[in-house]
Order: C-alpha cells, then sequence, then structure tokens
C-alpha cells in the first residue's frame, strides 16, 4: 500500500484568533505519516503562544522576519522532508481528521499533483461555497485565472529547482502552479473530494488590480499571451459591477440583496458545518 508522506506548511502573522483551528485540523489527522511546518512572520498578537501549544506535534517552526508568504513558504520549503506538500493558509482548516487518509488513498507514485476541491467559507454569513479544480482535467479548459493552491498536492522534488518568485506578492503561487501546470511530464490528478475549508478575503481578494497587473505579467513572462485580451475583456466588466456593488454598499443594501442571490436564487450558500475540535465559524473553543 503507498503510504507517502504529507508535509503541510502554514505561513502565518498575527493571527492569534485563527491559528489554532488550523494547527489543530492538522494535528489531529489520523493519517501518521505527516509532518507540519509553520513558519511564523514574527508576530506580537499571542500567536507564537499557540504555536507553542503545539510545539511537539510540529516537525518545524520558527519566528521571524519575512518578505512575505512566498518568502516563508520558501523557507519553509528547505525543512521538507516529505514526498507532497499542501500548503494551508493559517486562517484556514482541514475539513474533518480523515481528509489526509482520503487523500493518500487517491495518490500513487505516478501522480505529481493531485487537485482535490475546497469549501470557501463567508465568514461574516458562516456559510460555505463549494469549490472545485475541475477545469484542471483538461488543458484545454484552462480559463487563464487562478490555480487554487487549497485543494493542491504537489510533488516535493519538484521544488528542488523551483521556488516560489518573491517579486510578486499576491500571484507567486499562480506562476510557481500554471508553469507546471503545461509542462507535458508533470502528472496531474483531479479529485472531488473537499481538502480544505478557505476564509474568502485574502490578498487577492481585496487587492484586484495589484492582482490583475501581475497575472498580466505572469502570462507575458510564460508565453500565455491568449490570456491577455480574454483578461482584460473581464476586467472591464468587473469594474462595472464593482461600481454596482459599492452603490448597493453605499445604500446598505448589499449584504442583503447578496445573501438573498446566492442562498434564494441560486442556492449554492449552505450553512458551514464540521466536526473539527475547534472551529470559530461553528462557535466551538477547547
Amino acid at each position: 500500500m503507498y503510504r507517502p508522506k504529507i508535509t503541510i506548511i502554514t505561513a502565518v502573522y498575527n493571527r492569534v484568533d485563527k491559528i489554532e483551528q488550523c494547527i489543530s485540523s492538522v494535528v489531529n489527522q489520523t493519517y501518521s505519516n505527516l509532518e507540519y511546518i509553520i513558519i511564523d512572520g514574527g508576530s506580537t498578537d499571542g500567536t507564537v503562544d499557540v504555536i507553542k501549544k503545539y510545539a511537539d506535534k510540529i516537525a518545524y517552526w520558527c519566528s521571524e522576519p519575512d518578505k512575505g508568504i512566498y518568502d516563508a513558504w520558501n523557507k519553509a520549503l528547505q525543512h521538507v522532508t516529505g514526498d507532497y506538500v499542501l500548503f494551508m493558509g493559517s486562517d484556514d482548516a482541514l475539513c474533518d481528521y480523515q481528509t489526509i487518509s482520503r487523500v493518500v488513498s487517491e495518490l500513487n507514485c505516478d501522480v505529481d499533483i493531485l487537485s482535490g476541491c475546497f469549501y470557501t467559507v463567508v465568514e461574516k454569513e458562516n456559510m460555505d461555497v463549494y469549490s472545485t479544480n475541475e477545469y484542471m482535467l483538461e488543458q484545454k479548459s484552462f480559463p487563464g485565472y487562478g490555480i487554487p493552491t487549497q485543494g493542491l498536492f504537489i510533488r516535493s522534488s519538484l521544488f528542488h529547482e523551483n521556488e516560489f518568485d518573491i517579486s510578486y506578492k499576491i500571484a507567486a503561487d499562480f506562476k510557481f502552479t500554471v508553469r507546471l501546470y503545461y509542462d507535458s511530464n508533470v502528472k496531474f490528478k483531479y479529485i472531488t473530494q473537499p481538502i480544505q475549508f478557505f476564509e474568502d478575503g485574502g490578498i487577492s481578494s481585496t487587492q484586484a488590480t495589484a492582482c490583475r497587473n501581475e497575472y498580466e505579467r505572469i502570462y507575458q513572462e510564460l508565453g500565455l499571451v491568449q490570456f491577455l485580451k480574454t483578461k482584460r475583456k473581464a476586467s472591464y466588466k468587473n469594474r462595472v459591477v464593482n461600481c454596482a456593488k459599492d452603490f448597493c454598499k453605499m445604500l446598505g443594501i448589499f449584504d442583503a440583496i447578496k445573501r438573498f442571490y446566492h442562498i434564494t436564487i441560486k442556492g449554492d450558500w449552505k450553512k458551514h458545518h464540521c466536526n473539527n475540535k475547534i472551529c470559530r465559524w461553528c462557535g466551538r473553543y477547547e
């Protein structure tokens, strides 16, 4: 039976109110061949105390200033001894304690990158949205936007000659993964199993213009200019949509409209539920 070692990496900075949920979801996994690495950027709010609480279950951790999340990930990669690597945000959580065991059952020696699904959590509403990477099944269907790392298990050897480009502040993970996506020697596998609860509202979702600029730079660097026109057209549409959103927010009706649309019309928001010991969305704390 194939039992690869799984490495999970978390970069964190001043997340004392959220990091314990993330750590707890990892260290309570039933799969034993697992190592956890945490790189803290020099937190001052008590985050380090939470990390120390679980130090005996963490393979490696440190707390020191860094140049952002991708610099922290590169530091972590120097300590990886696992066969596959999963990156987790400090405000995210694995779906349950059997998640890694189920993923391992889908892995084999031929798989370089396994792509799973995830739930995007709308924290303000305590609602989940099921999100997929299904378009990764075929290169021809790749839409040109980011490949979410929330569901990616990446063979560690792929990092030996490739680190994250820290000249990018928002989209270095996209540059890394899309390059592998178009590498014919890299074998992908897609599964429908959800891997993580991912909190909406990260850097890439709150700095739309900067994110768009980095994407365009990546398209040019990697020779994916066919996506530039599509992306720019989408950008114009998004600006119109954002103006409408801002107007509704000014009137104080945006949240109500959004909730009605996603719950009543589209039906893609579902009440968050999990059985993890610590979950701020369920209101459980140890």
